[in-house]
């Protein structure tokens, strides 16, 4: 079976954001560094009609999300995501981020590892936390260190872009 592979870029205040998807399902959202002057408004450059119907959604999705987050459903359910396992502590988490945690809101790594379901697992969310491939739409930016200090984020330029 061929894979098919279709990538797009939207300009965001943070800088470039790359999304790729595999056989029509979001495998990869990748922030970028900003070519040029940073926009104050995401933008898509191109025809959206052009694209692919889940890429489309992904767009628009990534452009609300940026320019009016007010409009758009925090959890991401409407979009062409991959399934979970629903057995792995990993998938757990990423679940109840997106599910529990909206726009504007953050939890602690302890919090997340709590209300996934492993009490002492903190470190384990912050691991998943880093291997998350699809930041934004996985709103890993919205953990945060007990204290409330921003952690680490493994993205472009780091806790500057969490922030």
């Amino acid at each position: 079976m061929n894979d098919s592979i279709e990538s797009s870029e939207v300009l965001v205040p943070i800088g470039k954001i790359r999304m790729e998807l595999n056989d029509g399902v979001l495998t990869k959202v990748k922030i970028l560094a900003p070519q040029g002057k940073p926009v104050k408004v995401a933008r898509f450059q191109g025809n959206i009609k052009k694209l692919s119907s889940p890429m489309q959604k992904c767009v628009e999705w990534m452009l609300a999300y940026f320019n009016d987050i007010k409009q758009l459903p925090h959890n991401a359910e409407d979009l062409p995501l991959p399934l979970l396992d629903d057995n792995s502590f990993t998938s757990k988490v990423y679940k109840t981020l997106t599910k529990e945690i909206g726009p504007g809101k953050t939890i602690s790594y302890g919090d997340l590892a709590s209300l996934a379901g492993s009490d002492r697992a903190a470190r384990a969310v912050g691991s998943a936390m880093k291997r998350n491939d699809l930041p934004i739409v996985i709103p890993c930016h919205r953990v945060v260190k007990n204290d409330g200090g921003l952690g680490n984020y493994s993205s472009y330029n780091g806790c500057i872009t969490k922030e």
